[in-house]
């Protein structure tokens, strides 16, 4: 009997090493189409929220720019407070207003920029600018939901000055649990709302188009039969 005959699970001769399949890396063709057709399939979304983070991002540097800075910290408080003194006066709380400090009998708190809602309206213009839609309707959704959310948050510190007056023990529960989930289911809503009632689904989801079949198999048969 020959020596080079070998039994099943003999290991394989020095002179002839075994082939082993090369394992998978990170920049394998497979992983590469992977991350093409997920990026072609879900190519609106990776698209609205990249630049969704580009204007948050963009928003909060100009905000630092040392005279967008002073507005946002101390004029846009203060027109805020002169707003919230006014409503407060109007459903009979007397109260009065120095600088971003708003007043009532007993009670009193200061608005600073976080308390304006300013970061609210980044959030939701941003939203809206992000989202595939028609530049007259993305302006109008800025135009309507921006001062639509300034004039909530108004209601908000009234109604938190309101809370302070009458149910003290309440007002840093509303003000830091209740109004601040209220304020975002807000701006996620007001979001939803523009989306339903001024973009236009088909800019951005057009009706696939059907193929030519003028020239398919069935017309070829039938003109060899014609002949």
């Amino acid at each position: 009997m020959s020596n080079e005959s070998m039994e099943p699970g003999t290991p394989a001769s020095p002179d002839k090493p075994c082939e082993t399949a090369a394992a998978p890396t990170a920049h394998s063709p497979g992983r590469r189409r992977w991350a093409v057709d997920f990026l072609g399939r879900n190519w609106i979304l990776v698209k609205f929220y990249s630049l969704f983070g580009i204007l948050i991002g963009g928003f909060y540097l100009v905000s630092l720019h040392s005279g967008i800075n002073e507005f946002f910290q101390l004029t846009y408080p203060s027109f805020v407070a002169r707003q919230v003194c006014w409503l407060l006066n109007v459903v009979g709380i007397k109260s009065s207003v120095y600088s971003n400090q708003v007043h009532m009998p007993g009670f009193a708190f200061t608005i600073i920029s976080g308390c304006t809602g300013i970061f609210a309206m980044m959030i939701y213009a941003s939203a809206v600018l992000a989202y595939p839609a028609k530049a007259w309707s993305k302006a109008l959704g800025v135009v309507m939901g921006v001062p639509c959310l300034m004039a909530v948050n108004v209601v908000r510190l009234v109604a938190l000055g309101a809370i302070g007056v009458y149910h003290r023990k309440y007002f840093e529960y509303s003000h830091e649990y209740l109004w601040q989930g209220i304020f975002i289911i807000l701006v996620i809503v007001l979001w939803m709302f523009w989306r339903w009632l001024l973009v236009d689904e088909d800019y951005f989801d057009p009706e696939p188009v059907e193929p030519d079949t003028t020239h398919g198999p069935d017309t070829q048969h039938a003109s060899s039969a014609a002949a």
